[in-house]
């Protein structure tokens, strides 16, 4: 099963019939993924994900874990449409969240557990969607929610955090910066800094073929990366034990 799959399912049926099927992943950056927080019970629930074509809420089994959570109903294990086997464990029935950027806002929702890798903490469902209400900026920067007397609040938009679940015991978390770690393609070409160098280069290997002696060079190659960016760098020794950067 791919990472990104879209789920379907009916929870009013008692043997419910689960599509799952892939999603085409979109790299427009213009429209990155819509990620708020939920508070349940003690604790903090990141990287929830807004998603208007999922037809139910889904969390990853690590996540409930994590939650302290208990389904309230088993589900038999269900097949994807290549026939692969897909285990949904159950569904949590009528849990109490809140949204941590708007608190007064809480809502009652059942979610489907399955046997998933934590690639987000929830996936929100088109009626959970209509059950909040409110309105989308198109630019998917925030959206405008109703509160209690007739006025709006906005939820904005956040960015992915390293840790899906935080509490007070264990509050650290910061964003997950993305950035570009494939080196990619490149072209080597020869300037006169370099010429000078292959032509040392070619001396000491003739005097070691005059001498009857074959020494090698050694080449060591490492690369890192940070939420600065990354990159990656190559250190030439001769045998004569000059070090070359590039």
């Amino acid at each position: 099963m791919s990472d990104h799959a879209s789920y379907a399912v009916n929870l009013q049926d008692e043997n419910p019939t689960v599509v799952i099927g892939p999603m085409v992943e979109k790299k427009d950056e213009s429209s990155p993924p819509f990620y708020i927080s939920l508070n349940i019970h003690d604790k903090m629930l990141h990287n929830c994900l807004l998603d208007s074509g999922a037809s139910h809420n889904l969390m990853p089994k690590k996540v409930m874990d994590e939650l302290g959570l208990e389904m309230t109903k088993p589900y038999h294990d269900l097949y994807s449409l290549d026939s692969k086997r897909v285990k949904c464990l159950g569904v949590i029935k009528d849990l109490v969240v809140s949204l941590t950027q708007l608190p007064m806002i809480s809502l009652v929702m059942d979610i489907v557990v399955a046997d998933i890798p934590p690639k987000f903490g929830m996936l929100f469902s088109i009626s959970w969607l209509n059950k909040l209400g409110g309105t989308l900026q198109m630019d998917m920067s925030y959206a405008t929610i109703p509160v209690f007397g007739g006025e709006s609040r906005r939820l904005y938009r956040e960015t992915q955090l390293a840790y899906i679940v935080s509490d007070g015991k264990n509050p650290a978390n910061h964003p997950v910066y993305a950035i570009d770690q494939d080196l990619g393609a490149c072209i080597l070409q020869i300037d006169d800094s370099v010429q000078n160098f292959l032509q040392v280069k070619r001396q000491v290997s003739e005097k070691q073929q005059e001498d009857g002696r074959v020494r090698l060079w050694r080449m060591y190659f490492d690369g890192s990366s940070s939420r600065e960016g990354a990159g990656a760098g190559v250190v030439l020794i001769s045998p004569s034990k000059e070090v070359t950067t590039l």
